[in-house]
């Protein structure tokens, strides 16, 4: 699974910014040498188009296969990648053994600190998760600013990783009421 991150304008389209561009690459590296499937996911407002759709688009582009593609473009953070990622994830006919998980280096600390009870205790999924890491360009003292903003993104969320489990647990569809 490949999570969301800010696009860029080129020429007047939404592309990948810098960082999801990267992460695609690295789902692109584990697609050439599993030939399983990917899950992107993410959603942004400001977009005239969701960043799941774009990020299929550019996969496709790089070779692979759209039927091993599936976009999930209600997520507009991660605790909601986590969510929707799980409700895919529990419809396949078959559950993989084991998921990687693409961020950017600075952004795998939160994702992983929410994406591992969500899954397990709301789903209930006990495959292995390997976590991989797209480079995001920060120097070792930006990192270790960045890794103290997202811990406190991560405690900040924890409502809301409660508020996933539950809903999981009870087999909503829907995270957030709309």
């Amino acid at each position: 699974m490949v999570l969301g991150a800010p696009l860029q304008i080129v020429d007047g389209e939404e592309v990948p910014g810098v960082w999801l561009e990267k992460r695609l690459l690295e789902a692109i590296k584990i697609y050439q040498k599993k030939k399983s499937m990917i899950v992107v996911t993410g959603s942004n407002p400001n977009s005239v188009r969701f960043e799941g759709d774009i990020m299929k688009e550019y996969l496709i582009k790089s070779g692979v296969k759209s039927e091993h593609i599936i976009s999930e473009t209600r997520a507009m953070n991660t605790v909601a990648n986590a969510f929707y990622v799980g409700l895919i994830l529990k419809k396949m006919d078959r559950f993989p053994t084991k998921i990687f998980l693409v961020t950017s280096s600075f952004h795998m600390t939160r994702s992983k600190k929410l994406f591992d009870p969500i899954l397990r205790d709301g789903f209930g999924f006990k495959c292995e998760m390997e976590c991989v890491e797209a480079e995001d360009g920060m120097s070792s003292e930006e990192r270790k600013k960045r890794d103290i903003v997202e811990v406190r993104i991560a405690n900040n969320f924890e409502p809301h990783v409660r508020l996933a489990i539950a809903r999981a647990r009870e087999g909503s569809s829907k995270l957030y009421r709309d």
